[in-house]
């Protein structure tokens, strides 16, 4: 895989964030700063927009769909994320099984039912919060990387994702249409059906399908890191700085401050989320990818490389840790335990990377590569 270093760096940064933003409150950061903290909760989508740029420039012939390569690519994608995947899940298990499961008022078979549908990864489709919560949250995202791989091939072939800004308006314009037609949906379902309306509206922020707009935008990005010629060349060099500062935090603020008062806040953040942190993430990675400053340098040194490279452990482990904190922790000590159990959690993620997920990687790779060209 071709790696561009300080884009792994960045993900590093990105599992951070969302650490940090499930973290918040157990370790009692200030009220004014839990929207900033909630917005480094939508950093999921960064990873997503950094997916579809690295699978992008790795699998530039997948569009051909020839048969080996496309076995190449599946061993590889299922060899990367599955055995961290279920090993945090049958950690979560263990965890469960020794100091006994939350009091969320749920029958055996249903704990049952969601530990299979998560080990199948099935759990971002299902409009059930229990489903997504129960056992590791954030591998819902793992589900939704599942679809975009076997969307990829696609994507490649679509011409109008052709590595221009157009190609980003283009995809915007499409989830805005995406949800609006969604939410016009969900509104008007009979009530007769006895539905979890107010879950359904928000369900957008973890479907597979509008997530998929998030990876599009890295697989346009990757399109245009290909062309010789620049064609989203962003014409200040501070641009992203700017917006940032004028735009992006008092949105975060924003969304913050209606999540409070009303379902619709919600709505309002997924379509901030999706229509204007996502593309401000793909400017992000445009200007790491190029661009040469302290930053750059930073995010390329060996120990944020590592840390990068480490970054999938921390963000499906490091929900055992707050599960750990929430449940069976004393509170006079949850703020003291947390910040020490986020260390902890990255400490353990880069184990598990040097000592399982690396070597087995691999291994695994070559064993389903084997068995699928049978």
């Amino acid at each position: 895989m071709q790696q561009i270093a300080q884009l792994t760096g960045l993900r590093f940064i990105a599992a951070l964030g969302v650490v940090i933003c499930h973290f918040a409150r157990a370790i009692n950061l200030p009220e004014q700063a839990l929207f900033i903290t909630d917005f480094f909760g939508s950093f999921v989508m960064l990873f997503f927009v950094l997916s579809g740029f690295v699978l992008t420039i790795n699998y530039p012939k997948l569009k051909s769909l020839e048969k080996n390569y496309c076995i190449e690519y599946a061993a590889g994608r299922l060899a990367r994320i599955v055995p961290v995947y279920w090993l945090a899940l049958i950690l979560m298990l263990l965890l469960y099984i020794g100091l006994g499961f939350p009091s969320f008022d749920r029958s055996i078979f249903q704990w049952e039912t969601a530990f299979a549908v998560n080990f199948l990864a099935m759990q971002a489709w299902m409009p059930n919060i229990f489903m997504q919560q129960a056992w590791n949250a954030p591998g819902w995202s793992v589900s939704s990387e599942l679809f975009f791989y076997a969307c990829l091939p696609l994507l490649l072939r679509c011409s109008w994702l052709d590595g221009t800004y157009k190609g980003i308006i283009r995809l915007w314009l499409i989830l805005w249409m995406m949800l609006l037609f969604y939410w016009l949906v969900v509104l008007n379902l009979p009530q007769v059906l006895e539905l979890d309306i107010p879950f359904l509206l928000i369900f957008p922020s973890r479907l597979p399908i509008f997530g998929l707009v998030c990876f599009g935008y890295g697989v346009n990005l990757a399109k245009s890191y290909a062309i010789k010629k620049d064609k989203t060349e962003v014409p200040r060099k501070y641009l992203g700085l700017i917006l940032f500062i004028i735009l992006i935090l008092p949105i975060a603020w924003l969304c913050f401050l209606f999540k409070k008062i009303s379902i619709y806040g919600s709505v309002f953040e997924i379509f901030c989320v999706y229509g204007i942190f996502t593309p401000f993430f793909c400017l992000v990675i445009h200007r790491l990818i190029r661009s040469k400053n302290w930053t750059t340098k930073l995010l390329s040194s060996k120990i944020f490389i590592y840390l990068g490279s480490s970054s999938y452990s921390l963000y499906l482990i490091h929900w055992i840790a707050l599960a750990f904190l929430m449940f069976h922790t004393n509170p006079k000590h949850a703020v003291f335990n947390g910040w020490i159990l986020i260390l902890a959690s990255i400490v353990f993620s880069m184990l598990i990377y040097q000592f399982f997920e690396d070597p087995l990687r691999k291994k695994i790779r070559y064993a389903l590569i084997n068995i699928l060209k049978k």
